[in-house]
């Protein structure tokens, strides 16, 4: 700092009584309130960048990101409506903003009568059939069975999740869903039974025991 030089050169004059000893303190004096002015400034500016920090903070909650990647199928706030996490009970306030799909978790819950959730199990193959394309048969299977009731309904909530992803399918489409017995999707994987088929004509009583004789 060139305030340090100019007191250093002063000094040593001052020593060698070239220059007077007030001339010397005075440039000792510069040189620390030159210090003085620059530790505030450095303060000044550790403030700014801190005020910097806060107001990129208060401009990340300007933005709205989603919690997951999917499709927006309903807008809860309009424009000029407060958006707060909690319901206040007032026409101007909203506790969200929308809805999101998410298009790859395709799931649908439906209410089955209490006489038949016996017969429902977890895993069960079930297959959707949509208003909307009633010759279109989506095979799925049963996800959960929820463990509460709807009185009102004598019914229990099922969730069940669809095996084929397609554009064609949205959200609030009228569903026919049908419960598949297990035994009916594997039958193709049933072993056929092994032995000899004969006629019946062939078997004779002998004895206490039925019998078929070999003529060679």
């Amino acid at each position: 700092m060139q305030a340090g030089v100019d007191a250093r050169r002063a000094s040593d004059l001052s020593s060698v009584c070239v220059l007077s000893k007030q001339a010397t303190e005075q440039s000792r004096t510069a040189v620390t309130t030159l210090k003085a002015q620059l530790e505030a400034s450095r303060k000044a500016a550790d403030v700014a960048r801190a005020q910097v920090a806060q107001v990129k903070i208060n401009l990340g909650f300007t933005v709205v990101r989603a919690p997951l990647a999917g499709v927006v199928i309903e807008k809860a706030a309009q424009v000029g409506e407060i958006v707060w996490p909690l319901s206040a009970g007032s026409d101007f306030i909203r506790s969200g903003i929308g809805t999101i799909l998410d298009m790859d978790l395709l799931e649908i819950d439906v209410d089955v009568n209490e006489v038949y959730i016996c017969h429902v199990k977890v895993n069960m193959p079930i297959e959707v059939v949509l208003t909307a394309y009633p010759d279109w048969r989506i095979p799925g299977h049963v996800v959960a069975i929820v463990p509460t009731e709807d009185k009102g309904k004598a019914a229990v909530k099922v969730r069940i999740a669809l095996e084929q992803k397609d554009p064609r399918i949205t959200s609030s489409m009228g569903t026919r869903v049908s419960f598949l017995k297990a035994e009916f999707a594997v039958a193709s994987e049933a072993v056929s039974p092994s032995g000899v088929l004969l006629p019946s004509s062939t078997v004779v009583q002998g004895g206490q025991h039925r019998v078929v004789y070999r003529v060679q």
